[in-house]
């Protein structure tokens, strides 16, 4: 979760820093292991739809691995900065 929070209060648009940095290593094993990991969300009220799954990275190619806007929302943002964005 440190490292999460690290790269998500960073403005870099990939995960993974450059292969020379000494903790290249750490980040990479870490997007590995939460690579496999999809969350699937699903309202009470069928008739609001069937819901929808995220996963916590979103891929652009091999170097560029960025986290999912939607996971950084829900596990990262205050709820409150979340209400104003959208009622503004």
């Amino acid at each position: 979760l440190v490292l999460l929070s690290q790269i998500f209060n960073s403005n870099s648009k990939s995960i993974l820093p450059d292969k020379k940095e000494k903790n290249y290593k750490k980040y990479l094993n870490m997007s590995k292991t939460l690579s496999p990991i999809v969350f699937t969300v699903k309202p009470k009220l069928r008739e609001l739809g069937d819901g929808f799954e995220f996963s916590v990275f979103d891929y652009k190619d091999d170097v560029a691995i960025s986290i999912n806007l939607i996971f950084q929302i829900i596990f990262f943002v205050k709820m409150n900065d979340v209400k104003n964005l959208i009622n503004s």
